[in-house]
């Protein structure tokens, strides 16, 4: 009994319980809320387990600068004073778990990443989720691609998302409801031909999404950063070419 009631004091202290929970994963997170009053003040109030739910940005955050072999193909190029215009940096960033990294959508510069927007328009419409950051540490753009289906059209556009503070889930999801709802008013749309959803259901109303297609500019998966480093330390063994001038 008395051990039980020394480990209760230390999850009731608020510094000790505050280190425990920053801990946690943000699904744990949103559980320990649950666990007594005393927690779910210290989650809400707290910056650290606040940064964990995505709704404070994070204070610091990890880079990895990358050297293009592509650019750096001329041996006089080695010589340039001005050598970080070929150094290519990207954060490091952590998606909040309602997103996910698409590895194979990405492209020179831009780290793409998939939105379950059914989920997301099914969210309650004024909960706390509108408030988190859609990363760690908080980008502030993003690049919208899409196709939206209507009753006998298909329509293509692009959109941007822009927010100098970090784009967050509400603003993105009210973007999404705009883009169903007004299909024809956002980016350069281009009707093609007649069309109907791939897995053969009829919309008689409305609209939806043959492709949503997200992006982010300078920013990086963890796992995108490993290999971007496995390619600096395997070009750092490669010889150099030498200037004899």
């Amino acid at each position: 009994m008395a051990a039980d009631t020394s480990v209760l004091k230390v999850l009731l202290t608020v510094e000790l319980a505050e280190h425990i929970l920053s801990y946690l994963p943000f699904q744990d997170l949103v559980q320990a809320e649950l666990v007594c009053r005393a927690w779910r003040d210290i989650i809400q109030w707290s910056s650290h387990t606040r940064q964990g739910l995505f709704l404070e940005p994070t204070t610091h955050h990890l880079s990895v600068a990358y050297r293009s072999e592509s650019k750096l193909r001329k041996p006089w190029q080695y010589r340039s004073l001005n050598i970080m215009r070929y150094i290519e940096t990207y954060t490091i960033a952590v998606l909040h778990p309602y997103l996910e990294f698409d590895s194979i959508r990405e492209r020179r510069g831009l780290t793409a990443f998939t939105f379950n927007w059914e989920k997301a328009l099914s969210l309650r419409p004024e909960g706390r989720w509108r408030n988190m950051f859609i990363t760690q540490p908080p980008c502030r753009n993003v690049k919208v691609e899409y196709q939206v289906g209507v009753p006998n059209a298909l329509f293509t556009g692009r959109t941007r998302i822009s927010e100098s503070k970090g784009v967050q889930l509400g603003l993105m999801v009210d973007t999404i409801r705009e883009l169903l709802a007004h299909p024809g008013d956002h980016g350069d749309l281009q009707p093609m031909p007649t069309a109907t959803p791939a897995d053969g259901r009829e919309y008689p109303q409305g609209a939806w999404f043959e492709r949503l297609d997200c992006y982010i500019d300078g920013f990086i998966s963890e796992t995108a950063a490993f290999t971007l480093a496995s390619k600096a330390a395997e070009s750092a063994r490669k010889p150099r070419p030498m200037n004899l001038e």
